[in-house]
């Protein structure tokens, strides 16, 4: 008896042991980590904070974005629907429409689907400037939106383009949108220093 006791015993000291070396190179890693973090010239300078704030910055133009083409999408005329032919030429006319709608001020006579798709986030300037609103701005906590550049001809190509690929989506509008700001061009205008 005494023998298996022993044996039982030198076991449960050994996982003892092996749980307490764990803990201890757990904190040592920790402490480690933390000593690195003070001493990395990256999170001890500003870079860390505008590295963060550029990632806020692009996701909000992002949204901006998005918003401007559900907003575009939704003020054509006639609207794009899944399985219609239709050429560059006519989106191009649609488009043509359907930003001069867009870029009117709230207020004025437009259809009554464009007005209520317009945003006091953004402004259309033709032919090409999405300015994001000084207030939107503001509330934001004054960051420094900037304009996205977002042309007729690059709706018209990201239109024309989704309307193959979408035409199997659940939400046909909303994927035709979506291609908008998918686009490289509106990509690289949205995350432009």
């Amino acid at each position: 008896m005494g023998h298996e006791e022993d044996s039982s015993f030198g076991f449960v000291a050994i996982l003892l042991a092996l749980g307490l070396l764990s803990v201890l190179g757990i904190l040592f890693a920790g402490s480690i980590f933390f000593q690195r973090r003070q001493n990395d010239p990256f999170f001890t300078t500003n870079d860390y904070r505008i590295y963060q704030q550029r990632l806020a910055v692009n996701h909000i133009r992002r949204s901006v974005a998005e918003e401007f083409a559900s907003a575009v999408v939704s003020c054509l005329s006639p609207p794009i629907v899944p399985g219609q032919s239709v050429t560059e030429q006519q989106i191009s006319e649609r488009v043509a429409a359907a930003l001069e709608k867009t870029a009117q001020p709230q207020g004025m006579s437009t259809e009554q689907k464009c007005q209520s798709s317009k945003s006091s986030h953004w402004t259309f300037e033709a032919p090409c400037k999405l300015k994001i609103s000084e207030s939107f701005a503001k509330m934001n906590g004054g960051l420094n939106f900037g304009e996205i550049g977002i042309c007729k001809t690059t709706i018209v190509s990201s239109l024309l383009a989704a309307t193959r690929s979408c035409a199997s989506a659940a939400g046909f509008e909303d994927c035709l949108a979506k291609a908008i700001p998918a686009s490289s061009e509106v990509k690289y205008e949205i995350e432009k220093p």
